[in-house]
């Protein structure tokens, strides 16, 4: 919804992918016990077939890649920036501004 700010995770665990909107399983689990492949990641953007895709029409804050699944079942969003520890492994509070392009990782 415009002017709405939406909470989305995606969490993988044993080889089942998850994604909540809001804090609530959205849709099916997806099993793929694959390891998932070297590569980019597309953050911000549909990228099916490697063409650049669709960019989001929007806006991304408090981005975090942790090394562990922080969510196995509905969670309450967080209303403060997230914090650094030991399975963070990108953070980015992207507090920069709207147009900025300077990407600091706060995972310290």
């Amino acid at each position: 919804t415009n002017g709405v700010w939406t909470n989305v995770c995606v969490v993988r665990n044993s080889g089942n992918t998850k994604m909540y909107i809001n804090g609530n399983q959205s849709g099916s689990t997806y099993t793929n016990s694959s390891s998932i492949p070297a590569g980019r990641m597309i953050i911000g953007a549909d990228d099916y077939g490697g063409a650049g895709g669709t960019p989001l029409a929007g806006y991304i804050d408090e981005l975090r890649i942790s090394n562990i699944a922080r969510y196995t079942g509905n969670y309450v969003v967080a209303t403060q920036p997230f914090i650094d520890d030991a399975n963070t492994v990108l953070l980015y509070h992207l507090d920069q501004g709207n147009t900025s392009r300077n990407l600091v990782d706060d995972n310290s």
